[in-house]
């Protein structure tokens, strides 16, 4: 793995119908299995207009930590090796790697 990686791991997917969200001091938690797990939507994430509630979320970890990603829908999922940016690509806080696969080639 290379230098100053993390592994990110999707430890299974949520509808959150019927879900307990709660909002406390320190943001928004998923109640599951007797946890409070951080938990925001992906459009917060990237500053997008909130259209609808999620309706979805990704049980997320990293390390021992834990969280939930909220979303509108799940198409499907895939494994992905995620690649640190190179040196010279623009950086952002919201991003680690990026990976690409032959459906974006179009």
């Amino acid at each position: 793995m290379p230098r100053g990686s993390c592994v990110l791991y999707l430890g299974s997917t949520l509808s959150l119908r019927g879900a307990e969200l709660a909002e406390g001091p320190e943001g928004a938690r998923l109640k599951l299995e007797g946890a409070a797990l951080p938990f925001a939507s992906l459009a917060d994430c990237l500053g997008l207009p909130t259209l609808q509630a999620p309706r979805a979320c990704l049980l997320l970890g990293v390390g021992g930590a834990r969280g939930a990603l909220g979303v509108d829908r799940i198409l499907g999922l895939r494994e992905a090796l995620v690649l640190p940016w190179p040196a010279l690509a623009p950086s952002s806080p919201l991003a680690a790697g990026a990976s690409l696969d032959a459906a974006c080639a179009g």
